[in-house]
């Protein structure tokens, strides 16, 4: 049995997505790397809107994620005073 592990750029955000397989035959598992809190604090940080707003929506679509983790970004980044109601 071999372990192969493949690396590819996922797109426009530079992330890097695994396939971990135990052979090449083998169907592969995704692996998406999950952004971290102060991964999307350090982002919005620098205003890349360019009118100091911000959205889920806008969280989505540059960390690829779905509505439910994006909410819990912006419900976090309010409570933290990073961005207002």
């Amino acid at each position: 049995m071999v372990n192969v592990v493949l690396r590819q750029n996922s797109g426009r955000d530079g992330k890097v997505r695994e396939l971990a397989c135990t052979s090449l035959n083998e169907r592969c598992a995704i692996k998406m790397d999950r952004p971290t809190y102060e991964e999307v604090e350090n982002w919005v940080m620098q205003n890349p809107t360019g009118d100091y707003s911000m959205s889920i929506a806008t969280i989505q679509r540059r960390f690829r994620i779905g509505y439910q983790r994006a909410a819990m970004f912006m419900e976090r980044l309010e409570k933290n005073g990073i961005v207002g109601p």
